[in-house]
């Protein structure tokens, strides 16, 4: 019994994933996009998965299309009433991050693709560090119990310049006088 979770470019891998699954695996992949909009993959999944056991389900923020609220909600919905064999995730950090820390703590066995900035992809530029691993070198794909112990994972990430930001902190901005200010805020 697996369980895919993707959002937005993450869904790709998660099709790829799916033309490796056993007709007897029993399926649920979960669509997560901000609008009806951003939908992809929903009539693929289902072609892939004609000879499976499956479920198809597709989350929109804004609730156009599908079931209304982030996938990570829908996500937790199902841990708590299902074990799977196996969850992977693709997709924005929080989204996996919070996959992650569902199934981990559940005693399931979870995996996430991660994606860094990725300058050199040889592990010299240290751009695609999440604490001490290296994405492009020591990843992409990290088990859940690895990344359970990981204190950047679904916090934090390197900008281009390779500074560290927090993900939880966002920037606001206002004008005064015309003039636009962006100052780091909660």
């Amino acid at each position: 019994k697996l369980l895919l979770v993707g959002g937005g470019t993450g869904l790709v891998p998660m099709m790829r994933l799916l033309t490796h699954v056993k007709s007897t695996d029993d399926v649920t992949i979960l669509i997560g996009a901000k609008s009806k909009d951003e939908v992809f993959f929903e009539d693929l999944a289902n072609q892939l998965l004609q000879n499976n056991s499956h479920n198809v389900i597709v989350c929109t923020d804004d609730g156009s299309y599908g079931e209304k609220g982030f996938v990570t909600d829908v996500v937790e919905k199902l841990v708590n009433e299902s074990h799977f064999d196996g969850v992977y995730t693709c997709g924005p950090e929080k989204m996996m991050y919070k996959t992650v820390q569902s199934a981990h703590s559940r005693g399931m066995f979870v995996q996430a693709s991660l994606e860094r900035m990725m300058k050199c992809g040889v592990g010299i530029c240290g751009s695609c560090c999440v604490g001490e691993d290296l994405a492009c070198k020591d990843g992409t794909i990290f088990d859940g119990n690895h990344l359970s112990k990981n204190k950047e994972f679904g916090h934090s990430h390197r900008n281009k310049a390779g500074i560290l930001e927090d993900y939880w902190v966002l920037p606001v901005r206002f004008k005064i006088n015309r003039q636009i200010f962006c100052v780091k805020g909660m």
